[in-house]
């Protein structure tokens, strides 16, 4: 966002809490919007990511689908909630394009300038907004660090839910955990 804007708006005599929702917020709601379509995407799309944070009494649509596609008495209920996600991706695109027909989201800056840092001067929306954003922080790295926790333990101690560092211990003796750890890490540089 283009911060000449909001300082043409200080400028003006508008509080903090009117440039955050009468400038800041307008601009940023189509980008607001598209994130969250493309993380319900994304959500739609997971399969053993709810399997493994959520344990298996955790169902989401995905994983329903498969189990019900399998069994012939309820295949026709597992097209059904195939239709469900199918059209909410069809919906959710389509209301995006509504909310946002005839009005100007661009906020282009002709010059350079540096962002600055905003102190919130509200102490409750200041202690809002780092309970947020710590709360996001987490949500964002937790499978980053359970794909790394999973990586390092054995399939048994995955299934059992026994993760503990004692499920590690064979880390410090097998030659080819450590390979197929560097080997992997090779790959995904790649």
């Amino acid at each position: 966002m283009d911060y000449h804007t909001i300082e043409a708006t200080k400028n003006l005599g508008a509080s903090g809490t009117s440039i955050l929702m009468k400038v800041v917020m307008p601009t940023l709601r189509p980008t607001l919007f598209a994130v969250t379509i493309l993380t319900f995407l994304t959500g739609l799309g997971a399969m053993s990511a709810p399997l493994i944070v959520g344990g298996p009494n955790f169902q989401t649509i995905n994983p329903m689908i498969m189990a019900f596609a399998k069994t012939p008495s309820s295949q026709e209920l597992a097209t059904l909630l195939v239709v469900i996600p199918g059209v909410a991706t069809i919906l959710l695109p389509m209301i995006q394009n509504k909310l946002e027909k005839g009005k100007n989201y661009i906020s282009i800056s002709k010059t350079k300038t540096k962002l600055q840092k905003q102190k919130i001067e509200n102490k409750g929306l200041n202690i809002l907004a780092h309970i947020t954003t710590y709360a996001l922080f987490f949500i964002y790295t937790l499978p980053v660090v359970l794909v790394i926790l999973f990586a390092f333990s054995n399939s048994l101690a995955i299934t059992t839910g026994n993760l503990a560092f004692e499920t590690h211990s064979h880390l410090k003796t097998s030659n080819v955990s450590l390979w197929m750890h560097r080997h992997s890490s090779h790959i995904s540089l790649v």
